[in-house]
């Protein structure tokens, strides 16, 4: 790796992440489950790694001529590839299995990195717990490679149970240092409690909002816009001067702001506009 130097002389973060990262205005869909604030950096930096399948696993270090053995360190079975040594090896899977249990996901677990981004989509949707959710994900890296490294280097190890009340308590930690909130439901109240943290519940507000007709002959548009962490939302309707529903239409996307999210919705009901011929919007 060859460093450019900046003014300081530091090799910034985005620096090495474009250098692995061949193509950095398109990231991988799986980049949102490493790069959070709540993250301890050096877990999403090394989950980064396995994710793009650059960390110098013993199979790939045997590949180079920088080893005589790939056997992984955890089962001494199974070759030591990124996969098996987070989802694959016995050792390894019984941990990540118990975490996902407190999580309350239930269903077979992907046996390769590549997949698991698209699974937990499917699986964790709510905000909240998906914000716990990558803080047990790049904990459990990490903590799976210390482990591995620890019995290669220094002839240490763990109990799986040991190591796995220490990565709990590790992301105990972390969440202790952030403020979740959300509308409280059992499942929230229960993978809180089993990850030693709690929620503080968000009442649902109402704000009566009226509608104000629009002149005679004129159709109105209304549009929305709504963001979260990692996703977006923009819709459109139009009716005429006395209410009645004309056309409508929703659309999602992944801006930076909720300014453009708004603006979308605009161009929406514009574009909605056009398709009836309508020409006093």
């Amino acid at each position: 790796m060859i460093l450019t130097p900046s003014r300081t002389g530091a090799l910034k973060r985005r620096d090495a992440i474009n250098f692995f990262n061949r193509n950095p205005s398109t990231p991988p869909a799986w980049t949102k489950w490493i790069w959070r604030s709540i993250q301890v950096q050096r877990h999403s930096f090394l989950t980064w790694k396995f994710f793009l399948n650059k960390a110098p696993t013993l199979s790939r270090l045997l590949r180079k001529g920088l080893v005589q053995d790939q056997t992984c360190s955890l089962c001494t079975v199974g070759e030591e590839t990124s996969d098996h040594l987070t989802l694959q090896c016995p050792y390894s899977r019984y941990i990540f299995h118990s975490l996902l249990k407190d999580m309350l996901i239930k269903g077979p677990v992907p046996k390769r990195l590549s997949d698991l981004p698209t699974w937990l989509d499917t699986k964790v949707t709510h905000p909240v717990k998906k914000t716990i959710a990558t803080s047990m994900l790049t904990t459990f890296f990490w903590f799976i490679w210390m482990e591995r490294n620890n019995r290669i280097f220094r002839g240490k190890s763990l109990h799986k149970r040991e190591l796995m009340g220490r990565i709990k308590a590790k992301i105990t930690i972390r969440l202790q240092f952030s403020v979740l909130k959300a509308a409280i439901s059992p499942e929230l109240i229960k993978v809180a409690e089993n990850y030693g943290t709690s929620i503080s519940d968000i009442p649902a507000i109402s704000k009566p909002v009226q509608w104000i007709p629009s002149d005679s002959n004129w159709l109105k548009v209304n549009s929305d816009g709504s963001l979260s962490e990692d996703r977006g939302g923009y819709g459109a309707i139009m009716r005429d001067e006395k209410g009645n529903f004309i056309i409508g239409a929703a659309g999602q996307s992944n801006p930076k702001s909720i300014n453009l999210l708004e603006f979308q919705g605009i161009l929406l009901g514009l574009e909605l506009g056009l398709q009836i011929g309508a020409s006093r919007i």
